[in-house]
């Protein structure tokens, strides 16, 4: 799912299709280990940033941060949440 997004967002700069991808692929597999979930929605954050939707944005990275996830998780993920929320909080100013 985040590698479909990603060529589409990454290597085409198709960020629109590249977040629906990312809808579709959260809303098909509800199932998904938190820690793919949690790395497809700060990935879905950052296509908003770059699409200038800071509402989209916000509800991404507040989801994420809402998923319970073990302390070794938290870690794996760790530069991609410092990443999503220094970008998510540059919005507002």
């Amino acid at each position: 799912m985040i590698d479909n997004a990603a060529r589409q967002g990454d290597a085409r700069g198709d960020h629109e299709f590249a977040r629906r991808l990312l809808d579709s692929g959260l809303a098909k597999f509800t199932e998904a280990p938190l820690l793919d979930r949690a790395k497809a929605l700060l990935y879905r954050a950052e296509l908003a940033v770059r699409g200038g939707d800071r509402s989209a944005a916000a509800g991404s990275l507040s989801e994420a941060l809402s998923l319970d996830l073990s302390d070794e998780e938290r870690t794996a993920i760790a530069a991609e949440l410092a990443h999503a929320t220094e970008i998510v909080q540059g919005m507002a100013g």
